[in-house]
């Protein structure tokens, strides 16, 4: 399956710089002096067919659920740089808690992670 190039895709680093900015510094920037767009682009494509994958294969993608949950609990839920990946990654969980309907502990425990990060985030 595509899932494991996705995650890796998603959870990119996309190589973020700040600098001080001056006179100077504006008219000779060069691309190491800003987010690098195309990394950006893949990776809120990859959680966005991530969250597709989840709502489309339901309960079957449970076996997919770990790996998945983990990324966006851990890093794409509260991603500093994008609201498409924070927007899709909370999608992807709602579908991924939906796949764990035949467990209902595994649901309930991903269902209370995935608030907990979220209250974490409104804090």
């Amino acid at each position: 399956m595509i899932l494991p190039t996705l995650i890796k895709d998603a959870t990119r680093d996309i190589d973020f710089k700040t600098v001080d900015v001056d006179d100077e510094l504006i008219q000779e920037s060069s691309d190491d002096d800003h987010l690098h767009t195309s990394a950006l682009e893949i990776k809120v494509n990859a959680i966005e067919i991530i969250k597709n994958l989840a709502r489309n294969m339901g309960k079957a993608f449970h076996e997919h659920v770990n790996p998945v949950a983990k990324m966006c609990l851990e890093k794409l839920m509260c991603d500093p740089y994008d609201e498409d990946i924070r927007r899709h990654s909370m999608k992807a969980m709602r579908f991924c808690i939906a796949a764990c309907k035949d467990n209902d502990e595994h649901m309930k425990q991903l269902f209370g992670m995935s608030f907990m990060r979220l209250m974490d985030e409104l804090e």
